[in-house]
Parts: structure tokens; C-alpha cells; sequence
């Protein structure tokens, strides 16, 4: 078994050879692609790119041990148009693994990244190509769509449009970059899939991703090659199609300390590369980590149950009746958390788009339904502050304000909940 394995593996490598002296030249673009089971969605991503207005192309695609039809999708691409190669994993690696590996296979000037499940406008590479050689920067990146079920609105930069050289960059970019003046809000977005790189750009940083880490390796890459490059160019247009599904929203864990130790090791990696000779982004990278595992907190924070209140809701004391208003992430997981271990009674759950998350089968009403179910405290679960603020004014119309809580920020970034994750270690 394994020497045929082998010998597969072989053989595709001299068929993908074959199919690159195939072509002229090589591409002014390299799109890496990485697949894992995403079959219901595949075919409108790899469409999205065989139908670019900008031809100089070629698609790296990295199927990382698909177990669904994914992996006859991407074949049939490979088979239609000879800009499309496949490298198959036998194993699941994730992504970064199949980033790296895309990246190693690639011969483009320039690197650009798409998830399998999202899609990207006819135009999208075309823009961002002109725009890199024209305005004569080393990444350009455009704003995005976020589509779901009830449809589609569009996303910008928190950072203003335009060329911004090195001076504006330490200046107007950095100190807004990834933390703009709130907990938390973006001033550029830290996913790959966005921008168009110069391949030097961004060789040293996406290579260097330690191959565990499953969240957050987009802005492990993302912010150190922005405080590294000479000059950006932001389009003031959205391009790229986010898909947010059900199914995108809460992913499986099996073990909390594998997981702990996988945010230890983003965090750590990123101390050592958020310092630029001339910006040292530090201080916004602890925030991105707390933004990213405050909402994970029912796994990763170790012993959560031991405190008196629920982190990192101050005013929400062990015991208490409860209702959560929010049931996207993280609301769907405190509740889940409280009714697991019995740390509070929830009496009642809230969205604005409750009718959608029941049809998910989400347990959870509107906020007329749950205004009149005695309760001690509604608590928001909401990452963003700007929404955070909104939701609370408009409770305020239904709730005496003593009874409304929100997240703790002084909380979030003590001694004891750096403890807690294990990142002060």
C-alpha cells in the first residue's frame, strides 16, 4: 500500500509537471486555493475564478484529504482548463499546511487566496492586478460581500481608501490596523483572501505559520507582510464574497487543551513577528487573540466554572436567571455552556434574526417574547462594539438599565484571564 501510494504520488507530480510546460510562460498570478469537504459550494467558488476577466492565471488547488465530492469537483476543473492544478493530501493537514503547500507549488509574481466555500466577482483579479502594478505598491486589496440565507450587504475597510506609502502607513495605517480604537473593530481585515500579493511580499510570513494552527492564521500572516512592505493600495470597492453559513459558525472540539495550546502557539508566533523595524503591533495582537477566544471562552478559559461570575460578564453572578440576548457564536455557546454545568438558569434566549436561527433549529425567540419572563439580568454577547452599543440603547427601551450587562473589558485582559488561557505563560 505504501509503495503504491508512492507511486501515485509520483505520478501526479510528473502529470502536474507535464501540464505546466504546457504552458507559455509563466503566470503573472497564482490563486492558492485550499478544499476541505466542501463540496455544496466548490463548484460556484472554482467557477467564480475560471470566469476572471484577468486570463494570466494560474489556480493552485490543495485538496486536504476531502472526504466528500469535493475532490471529483476540483478534477474536473483540472481536466477542463489547463490553469487549474490539483495536489490531493491523503490526510486532513489544514489550512495552513495547504497554503504552504499551494504557495511551494506556485510560480506567480503575485499570490492571491480564496476559500473553497466563498466566491469572487468577474473583475475581482483584474482590479487588484492594475492596481498593484499602477499604483506600484506590493499588496492591493479590495473590500468584501457578506452573504448568508437573508441576503447580501457589503463590508469596507475600516482604514479610507487609497495609496498609502510608508510615512501614511506608520502614521495613518499601523495605529488603526488591526484594533481601531475599539474592542473590537477592524481597520484592515486580516484575511488573505482579499488582497493580492507581491510574491516576496509575503514568502517569509505565510511559510513560518506553525502547521497547528487552526484560527487566526490569516492575520499570522496578513499583518506582519503590511508592517513590511513599502506601500498598499486600498480599492474602495467590495469584490469578494464572504459566505457565512449555519455550519461555518461553530466548529467541533475534542480536546480544550490541544486547543488552548493551538492559541498559545498564534499568539506566541505573533509576538515574534508583529514587530516591524519601525511599528510594533504587540499590544493590537493581544487584542486580536482576546477577540478571537473571549467568545471560545467555554473551552479555553480553564476552570471558568470556579469564578463568581460569567466571564467575562461582570455583572452576571453564579446562580442568577439569565437571558442572553445574541445566539451566533458565542451566544450559542454560553448557552450551551450554562445549561451543561448549571453556572446560571437561562430563562430565556433573544436575536433580531431569531426567525432564520429557528428554522436552524436554534432555541431562541424575539425580544417581545422573553421581555415579561422574570429574570436578574439580560446579558449582550456580541464581539463588536459599535453593535454592542447599539443593542444596548435599544434594550434600554424595554429593560431598566440595571439589569443590562455587557461584556467586561477590564476582565478580559487581567493577569487572571491571560492565566486562565495560558497565554502568560
Amino acid at each position: 500500500m505504501i509503495i503504491l501510494l508512492l507511486h501515485l504520488a509520483i505520478f501526479e507530480e510528473d502529470y502536474v509537471k507535464a501540464k505546466r510546460d504546457d504552458l507559455e510562460s509563466r503566470p503573472e498570478i497564482s490563486i492558492i486555493v485550499p478544499v476541505y469537504n466542501s463540496e455544496a459550494y466548490l463548484q460556484e467558488c472554482l467557477e467564480s475564478i475560471c470566469c476572471q476577466t484577468f486570463f494570466e492565471f494560474e489556480v493552485i488547488i490543495v485538496d486536504d484529504g476531502s472526504t466528500d465530492k469535493s475532490s471529483a469537483i476540483c478534477n474536473r476543473f483540472v481536466d477542463k482548463d489547463n490553469r487549474f492544478f490539483c495536489i490531493h493530501n491523503a490526510n486532513n493537514e489544514g489550512p495552513v499546511y495547504s497554503r504552504k503547500i499551494g504557495f511551494q507549488k506556485s510560480r506567480g509574481k503575485y499570490i492571491g487566496f480564496v476559500d473553497s466555500d466563498d466566491w469572487i466577482e468577474p473583475d475581482m483579479y483584474q482590479k487588484l492586478y492594475d492596481s498593484i502594478r499602477v499604483e506600484n505598491v506590493e499588496i492591493s486589496m479590495c473590500s468584501r460581500y457578506e452573504d448568508d440565507e437573508s441576503g447580501s450587504r457589503k463590508v469596507y475597510h475600516g482604514i479610507a481608501p487609497g495609496r498609502y506609502e510608508k510615512s501614511q502607513l506608520e502614521n495613518d495605517v499601523y495605529p488603526l490596523m488591526m484594533v481601531n480604537n475599539a474592542f473590537f473593530e477592524w481597520g484592515i481585515f486580516p484575511g488573505l483572501w482579499d488582497k493580492l500579493f507581491k510574491r516576496e511580499s509575503i514568502e517569509h510570513f505565510l511559510l513560518s505559520i506553525p502547521d497547528s494552527i487552526r484560527m487566526g492564521d490569516d492575520a499570522a500572516c496578513t499583518f506582519p507582510c503590511l508592517l513590511n512592505v513599502k506601500a498598499i493600495n486600498i480599492l474602495n470597492e467590495c469584490l469578494y464574497h464572504y459566505r457565512q453559513t449555519p455550519h461555518s459558525l461553530v466548529r467541533r472540539v475534542e480536546n480544550s487543551e490541544v486547543e488552548r495550546n493551538r492559541f498559545k502557539t498564534l499568539y506566541h508566533h505573533g509576538l515574534n513577528t508583529m514587530k516591524g523595524e519601525t511599528y510594533d503591533l504587540s499590544n493590537q495582537w493581544l487584542q486580536y487573540c482576546m477577540f478571537l477566544m473571549t467568545p471560545r471562552a467555554d473551552i479555553l478559559y480553564k476552570d471558568m466554572e470556579k469564578n463568581e461570575f460569567l466571564f467575562p460578564f461582570s455583572g452576571v453572578m453564579k446562580g442568577s436567571k439569565v437571558i442572553i440576548y445574541g445566539m451566533g457564536l458565542w451566544g450559542q455557546r454560553i448557552y450551551a455552556w450554562l445549561e451543561r454545568t448549571g453556572f446560571c438558569i437561562v430563562v430565556g434566549a433573544a436575536d433580531k434574526n431569531y426567525r432564520s436561527l429557528q428554522k436552524q433549529g436554534i432555541n431562541v425567540d424575539s425580544i417581545d417574547d422573553v421581555v415579561n419572563i422574570e429574570h436578574d439580568v439580560i446579558f449582550i454577547t456580541a464581539s463588536f462594539e459599535k453593535t454592542r452599543n447599539a443593542i444596548k440603547n435599544d434594550l434600554r427601551t424595554r429593560f431598566p438599565n440595571e439589569v443590562i450587562c455587557t461584556l467586561d473589558k477590564s476582565i478580559i485582559f487581567s493577569k487572571e484571564t491571560l492565566n486562565a488561557f495560558g497565554l502568560s505563560e
